[in-house]
């Protein structure tokens, strides 16, 4: 099962255009990949999880795990050019910042309901296409 998903995973990365006509490389990136979505999956349960603990819940905790995700994307917020994207690309065996943000979220249940992401939106995955490692 883990071999399925891994390679699910990196096919996923794959299709992440990063610049006019250069593409992730979803095989090379693959180990870090998997650690940035697992590492996210148990970090936002724990959160969940303490939260819950401390008797948050309902709107705040929703407000609370929303402030996860904003923080997740302000932490791998960058700027880059096609040219470094396609450097990286060749050399870094870890996806560029926006593809570690949008590969991850895009396979957390929760985060679609969260910011209401829906069918049609641009970083949607049905149900049964999300990855989790």
């Amino acid at each position: 099962a883990f071999a399925q998903r891994a390679s699910r995973l990196a096919d996923y990365y794959s299709h992440f255009e990063i610049a006019p006509g250069t593409y992730a490389d979803g095989e090379k990136t693959l180990a870090e990949n998997i650690a940035d979505l697992g590492g996210t999956e148990l970090a936002l349960q724990a959160l969940t999880n303490h939260l819950s603990e401390q008797g948050i819940t309902a709107d705040e905790l929703r407000l609370q795990q929303r402030r996860f995700f904003y923080a997740l994307a302000n932490l791998w917020r960058a700027k880059y050019n096609d040219m470094h994207a396609k450097m990286a690309q060749r050399l870094d065996v870890h996806s560029l910042e926006k593809e570690r943000v949008n590969g991850v979220v895009s396979n957390i249940d929760l985060w679609f309901d969260l910011f209401n992401v829906s069918e049609g939106d641009a970083l949607y995955q049905a149900p049964a296409d999300r990855i989790h490692i």
